[in-house]
């Protein structure tokens, strides 16, 4: 929404240099289309990105093809998450079947992390919901401490640090994993979601800032 938008700084309204994501109901089946599916594009023809999900996913090298890259899609309605469920459970059921059937192939080696990776994306899926659905009946959360207790937790008149923020926010903080992402989400507005995790942790916790604060960057 436009309100949203106006949250966001001037400086991070404008495109990424290297985004390699683009909007549209074609990009997001072409990207589910090749996480599902065998493609002799992807690791020397051993089978589709979705097959190392559950070994890629927490890298931040790996985790560029490993992942489904498919949230921005399902945030803003071009595919429909039943649609993402309903041919994820049609590829894990011929994945069984072919299990079944015990047929030899050059792939046959691979259908355990197919499957493995496929069970974990599930799981993924409905992570996803459940913290949309708290959004939804708790909206709040979104301006406020999900503890309430901590509410006054680096709000305090000298608790902000600006140039700690600059030196986070630029990539320049001298922690090489932290710049490496934090450069890498300024040049192309992407970074897995445990590298998130990771640097939004260190900005509160090591650095004591505010995450309120530093959320809109």
């Amino acid at each position: 929404s436009l309100n949203a938008l106006t949250e966001i700084p001037v400086e991070h309204r404008a495109d990424r240099p290297s985004r390699q994501q683009y909007g549209g109901e074609t990009h997001a089946l072409n990207l589910l289309h090749n996480f599902l599916n065998h493609s002799k594009s992807n690791k020397g023809g051993r089978g589709g990105r979705g097959q190392y999900y559950s070994k890629g996913i927490s890298s931040p090298n790996t985790s560029w093809v490993s992942c489904s890259r498919l949230s921005p899609y399902l945030t803003w309605g071009h595919i429909s998450l039943r649609m993402v469920v309903k041919l994820t459970r049609e590829k894990q059921a011929l994945l069984r079947a072919a299990k079944k059937k015990k047929k030899k192939s050059n792939n046959s080696n691979n259908d355990e992390g197919w499957l493995k990776s496929l069970q974990a994306f599930s799981s993924r899926i409905h992570w996803r919901s459940h913290f949309i659905q708290k959004l939804e009946s708790e909206p709040e959360i979104e301006k406020r401490d999900l503890c309430t207790a901590y509410q006054h937790l680096r709000r305090q008149p000298d608790d902000w640090n600006q140039s700690f923020y600059v030196a986070w926010s630029t990539g320049y903080t001298g922690f090489p994993f932290v710049d490496a992402c934090m450069r890498c989400l300024m040049e192309h507005g992407w970074l897995n979601f445990r590298m998130r995790a990771m640097v939004v942790s260190f900005a509160t916790y090591n650095l004591w800032l505010d995450w309120k604060r530093i959320a809109p960057h």
